[in-house]
């Protein structure tokens, strides 16, 4: 079990309009800019038939998670006679990626050690419920939600063979944002995915999690500002 530490990047494209307000995120879809730390653990198990030494767990570790993550969010799909607000948030490269290298591991049966490195990709999208129900609210937002999506495996030996294994991922969230007036606002997330028993082909891993906590601040902005006008006027 490692944590990593990183720097996501999430975005948010739609319609623009003049200095927003938190009104016109109850009345539009905003365009949104937010940067943030993000704080990842990663929990995994072997798959059944093999087993991972303590050794060789300290040197099997995430090289690469959520180093760059890029979403789309919208904040305003109204539910009709409902006092909450859904927001669906699809990632771009999924909501979760990252790179495994598990160095070594050794078959029950045969006892032959293996060397493996291991790449998996999830693409899925999750639902957002704002609990509080007024993205006005003076004292901030604080919302919830569930994901689903697929996930990829990319399984390489160390002689070069290569094989791709698949399988379902789930998702909890947990998040509250704090508007620092009507274009600024902070927000953190906690998260926690996890990846369900291969499907396609069976491969090192028989489950894998990860929780993330991410902290950042978000700028709602248009891109005639002229700090995105370089955008739109190269």
């Amino acid at each position: 079990m490692r944590i990593h530490i990183s720097v996501i990047l999430l975005t948010v494209s739609s319609i623009g309009r003049a200095t927003p307000t938190r009104q016109d995120i109850l009345d539009d879809l905003p365009n949104s800019l937010t940067l943030g730390l993000s704080i990842t653990e990663v929990l995994y198990d072997v798959h059944e038939g093999y087993e991972v030494s303590d050794e060789d767990r300290r040197n099997s570790y995430p090289d690469f998670i959520n180093s760059l993550a890029l979403k789309t969010v919208a904040d305003n799909f109204q539910a009709p006679n409902l006092k909450f607000d859904w927001a669906l948030s699809p990632s771009l490269n999924g909501f979760a990626t990252g790179r495994r290298r598990y160095f070594s591991r050794r078959d029950k049966a045969s006892g032959e050690r293996q060397t493996m490195s291991a790449k998996h990709e999830t693409y899925g999208a999750c639902t957002h419920e704002i609990l509080n129900g007024d993205l006005n609210s003076t004292y901030g937002t604080l919302y919830a939600g569930v994901g689903a999506g697929v996930c990829v495996y990319r399984l390489r030996s160390e002689n070069g063979q290569a094989k791709i294994a698949g399988g379902l991922s789930a998702k909890v969230l947990f998040g509250y944002r704090y508007f620092i007036n009507d274009q600024l606002y902070a927000m953190t997330e906690a998260d926690m995915t996890s990846f369900s028993r291969d499907i396609v082909n069976a491969g090192p891993l028989r489950s894998d999690s990860v929780r993330k906590i991410v902290l950042a601040f978000g700028y709602f902005f248009n891109p005639t500002d002229p700090l995105f006008s370089f955008i739109s006027n190269p």
